[in-house]
């Protein structure tokens, strides 16, 4: 697929996607928690199992998580070929924000129910200004988030 083909992946499909992906993470989390009771030790499961599906279902799935497949789009490289640094910045990125703006809302509002939702906003403040639909994993690992051919 050459680049000029290329068209922008819908902020909506990317947001329900993310709730897809979101959903397994979740569940694999969950599971794996049982077998571990310590408090730092699950963040860091959790943070581990983050980037283990989403780095390495993009690496392997040629740009694509389960979510995005069901919605048909794709991570590519803004210039040439999609490489593992390239998709590990990206989900760190993606990651680390996260934490970060989640705590620093979590402790501004505390409360917990609506910091996750407020942060997804912020995500998608983001994608709608930015004219390619990039959010900030994107903006700094120099991707793209693209429908695919058969959308």
């Amino acid at each position: 697929m050459k680049k000029q083909n290329l068209s922008k992946a819908p902020v909506y499909k990317r947001f329900l996607a993310d709730v897809i992906d979101g959903c397994i993470i979740a569940l694999l989390s969950f599971i794996l928690f049982f077998a571990v009771k310590n408090t730092m030790a699950e963040q860091m499961l959790g943070l581990s199992i983050f980037l283990v599906y989403d780095a390495g279902l993009t690496y392997l799935n040629s740009g694509a998580t389960l979510g995005k497949k069901i919605f048909k789009i794709k991570v590519v490289a803004l210039h040439g070929r999609l490489i593992l640094p390239q998709i590990v910045v990206m989900s760190l990125t993606n990651a680390i924000a996260s934490l970060v703006l989640l705590y620093a809302l979590l402790q501004f509002t505390g409360n917990a129910w609506y910091a996750p939702l407020m942060c997804t906003g912020l995500f998608i403040l983001i994608m709608v200004i930015d004219f390619k639909n990039r959010a900030l994993q994107d903006l700094v690992a120099r991707t793209w988030v693209v429908k695919t051919k058969s959308s």
